[in-house]
Order: structure tokens, then sequence, then C-alpha cells
């Protein structure tokens, strides 16, 4: 990891957005989830725009922080690699 430590775990998260630029396609107080961005268990993070997925009202935060990096890591290992190769 880049930085310095304490370093602080995680990579992925949901939460509602506390402030979004003009133009980013988010809005304050929005509910939304993000994978493979760093420094996810912080209490606030700063995040990519195109990191983040607005979530309906029918997704809790605990299923979307808890499935959005498995499922990157399912794509990846069905579309990922090479026909024939296990990774």
């Amino acid at each position: 990891m880049a930085g310095h430590p304490p370093y602080i775990a995680g990579y992925e998260a949901a939460g509602v957005v506390i402030d979004a630029p003009s133009g980013s396609g988010f809005v304050t107080g929005q509910r939304v989830g993000f994978a493979d961005m760093p420094h996810a268990n912080a209490e606030l993070v700063a995040v990519d725009a195109d990191k983040l997925i607005a979530l309906p009202a029918d997704i809790s935060f605990d299923t979307a922080a808890g499935v959005l990096l498995q499922g990157l890591t399912a794509q990846y290992l069905v579309r990922g690699q090479p026909r024939g190769q296990v990774g």
C-alpha cells in the first residue's frame, strides 16, 4: 500500500454522500457503495466518482459493502482469464 503507517484497512464500503462535486453524477445524501478504494474502513472516505455505485433503497449498506469486491473477483475469474487457464 502507498502512504505511511498507520494504515487503515478496507477496500469496499457503503454509505451516504456527504459532498459531491458538480458534474460527478452524485448528490449529497445519495446512498452509494464502492469497491477497490483503499482506506474504506475510515469514518470518512474520499472516493473517486468512477468507483461509486448508486444503491437502490432495497439494498442495505451491509449487503452492498459485503458483496461488491466479491462480485468484482467473480467477474475477473469468469471473464478476466484467457480460456483454459485457471488462476
